[in-house]
């Protein structure tokens, strides 16, 4: 069996460890005190023909993970985000709850798709951007998670040539300004997300002073860091 890389199942960990505690809408209960098991509510015809829309959408963005990821088995963080979303609404006891996990659900796929959407911790109305240089192109694409979370996408190509790749993941920083990637492959080191006003942001080393190596993110003459603007 491959082994995936520590930061990769320590990323996987921390993506689980809220199911764990998952109480939906239900608010807690005393300490020391056995809830009564919830009530089972069946989603409306609408809510089960609106899951079932956004489960195929939800693959769909899996598959081009996938097919755009430097390593394929990276789009298991997605996998893992999206089984817990669909999960919640089983923990619901009325529509309304199940109706509002759908639209977060939503929320998220519009944003990664381009389409304008609002995602509370990210100031940006969609997820995909472009790199400031001439000659690169490619995917630059955040795609949310869950809890917070999201993935950081980057695929660039200069004259058809793979030149950067990122598969990184997202937290918000405790100063709310910044957002700290880690890379999903073991050893390579952590960058700072910055955004600059509703339309671009900075991609910086987390260790100043950091001089780019071919072997971090990018081939010989470019580098992963820089400013990346939304797409237009």
């Amino acid at each position: 069996m491959t082994m995936l890389p520590r930061r990769f199942a320590l990323t996987l960990v921390s993506l689980a460890a809220p199911l764990l505690a998952l109480t939906a809408c239900n608010p807690e209960s005393d300490a020391g005190v056995e809830p009564p098991p919830a009530a089972k509510i069946d989603p409306s015809p609408q809510a089960k023909t609106k899951a079932a829309e956004l489960a195929k959408r939800e693959d769909a963005q899996l598959a081009w993970l996938k097919t755009t990821l430097d390593k394929p088995e990276h789009a298991q963080v997605y996998s893992a985000a999206i089984g817990q979303a669909r999960g919640r609404a089983e923990h619901c006891q009325d529509q309304h709850c199940i109706n509002r996990a759908l639209k977060r659900r939503e929320s998220r796929l519009n944003f990664a798709e381009g389409k304008h959407a609002r995602i509370p911790f990210l100031p940006f109305p969609s997820g995909q951007f472009a790199r400031g240089e001439a000659g690169y192109s490619g995917p630059v694409r955040i795609v949310p998670l869950i809890d917070g979370k999201a993935m950081l996408v980057i695929s660039l190509a200069f004259k058809g040539r793979r030149s950067c790749t990122l598969d990184g993941v997202m937290s918000r920083d405790d100063d709310k300004q910044t957002w700290t990637v880690a890379s999903l492959e073991e050893g390579l080191p952590m960058l700072v997300f910055t955004p600059s006003g509703k339309d671009a942001f900075q991609l910086s080393y987390a260790e100043a002073g950091h001089q780019p190596h071919t072997d971090d993110y990018c081939t010989a003459g470019t580098s992963i860091d820089g400013r990346y603007t939304l797409a237009k």
